[in-house]
């Protein structure tokens, strides 16, 4: 339990003798060899409670009165303590408001969820920080400071807001850094791995095979378009190799056959995703073995890398776009140094991450050659047509346009 605020520490023990009476008799099993453990100190406390005993009211506060009395206060300075004060706090001084700089501009700061800000999420950085120590003039004072730091980088002022002042957007240095690492990373470097184009082949055939049996023997296999994009996946030479796949479009199976070929190929393959459930899914899916992001930047950051991906692995990274710009870059320049074949999987329309993001989405809006998966495979037959085409329009510019075609169609079925 929390102490008393403003009463003194001598004030409070002389008054807490319940703590001494278990701590001495726990000192005493310890003597006569017991554990110094949870069990022997609740064993004290069980053994150390005396019995309750009613006592009159006028008793009660004589004995609180000669307490005090031994401790060398009396009832009024008691009383004094406990006095209603105006409140004056302290306003900051220069070294709390140096750390809060440097707490909003880390990585754990104005950053650290999103990529971008502006003037307004500065002020109200400052003044959810501040409290009631300081009035709204100084903490204008202290954002716009902040703005000047050379830490910042001012990226645009394209916008206007309010009595028409520019809507100026920032970002931090450290982030910056971070992304322009990681796409260097995804950009450069060449793979050592190579695989026969008959396991390729083979590979789209079992998958195949797989699927034709689970639907109790229909004419059921990989599309071409899935076909496409394992061969541009296996034959890609790049140590980064990213691949649009929205849900519902067949990337399980296109995954799966990917992973068929290099782990037929002799190169280990293995798993990551930002959620738990989403990595125990991609383990079942793929039966690989498999970490959240975090789990492998512990593990890569604490150990010789190399033990844990050695030069040949292939990372496969599901929903991708999840993975915050901070987590891909250290991931990444992991598996840089130990020329392990990252396959990044995601969809740009879908959830972004938690942290500050949006690496995939610029990555494969600048490449006109990452592969990519854009029929959906779950409503099958020529009756769910239409609705297969009103959810390719679901991910165009005009949303609305495709709930109005839903609408038109009087399907609330689908709709729902």
């Amino acid at each position: 339990m929390a102490e008393l605020a403003g009463f003194p520490a001598e004030l409070l023990e002389a008054f807490s003798t319940r703590t001494g009476e278990v701590q001495a008799e726990f000192a005493e099993r310890v003597a006569a060899g017991h554990e110094p453990d949870g069990a022997t100190h609740a064993a004290a406390q069980r053994a150390s409670r005396a019995p309750k005993k009613v006592i009159a009211d006028d008793e009660v506060r004589a004995i609180q009165v000669r307490r005090l009395a031994e401790a060398g206060w009396t009832q009024q300075q008691v009383r004094d303590l406990g006095a209603q004060r105006p409140g004056v706090p302290l306003p900051p001084t220069p070294a709390e408001v140096a750390a809060l700089y440097d707490r909003l501009i880390g990585p754990r700061g104005l950053a650290e969820h999103r990529p971008t800000f502006g003037l307004r999420e500065v002020h109200q950085a400052v003044a959810e920080w501040a409290g009631d120590r300081l009035d709204t003039e100084t903490i204008a004072v202290l954002a716009e400071r902040i703005l000047a730091d050379p830490r910042l980088v001012l990226l645009t002022a394209a916008g206007r807001r309010w009595r028409s002042r520019p809507e100026l957007t920032y970002s931090t240095v450290d982030l910056l850094r971070a992304e322009t690492e990681l796409l260097g990373l995804c950009r450069r470097g060449s793979s050592q791995i190579h695989v026969p184009v008959g396991l390729v082949e083979q590979a789209i055939d079992v998958v195949s095979g797989d699927l034709r049996r689970a639907g109790g023997g229909r004419a059921v296999r990989l599309t071409d378009e899935q076909a496409r994009v394992v061969r541009a996946v296996l034959t890609d030479e790049r140590l980064v190799r990213p691949v649009v796949g929205p849900a519902g479009s067949g990337k399980t199976e296109a995954m799966r056959a990917v992973v068929r070929v290099f782990t037929a190929a002799g190169y280990p393959v293995v798993g990551t995703t930002h959620g738990g459930r989403q990595a125990e899914e991609l383990r079942d899916r793929l039966g690989i073995p498999t970490r959240v992001v975090s789990g492998w930047l512990t593990l890569l950051d604490n150990t010789d890398p190399t033990r844990a991906w050695r030069p040949g692995t292939v990372l496969i990274v599901d929903e991708a776009t999840q993975v915050s710009t901070r987590d891909a870059q250290r991931l990444f320049a992991h598996a840089s140094a130990t020329r392990t074949v990252v396959v990044a999987v995601g969809d740009p329309a879908q959830l972004g991450a938690v942290g500050a993001g949006g690496w995939f989405a610029h990555l494969v809006n600048t490449d006109a050659n990452v592969p990519a998966l854009a029929d959906n495979q779950r409503p099958r037959g020529p009756q769910l047509a239409e609705i297969r085409a009103v959810l390719g329009e679901l991910r165009s510019a005009d949303p609305e346009h495709a709930w109005r075609a839903l609408d038109r169609r009087e399907r609330p079925a689908a709709r729902v």
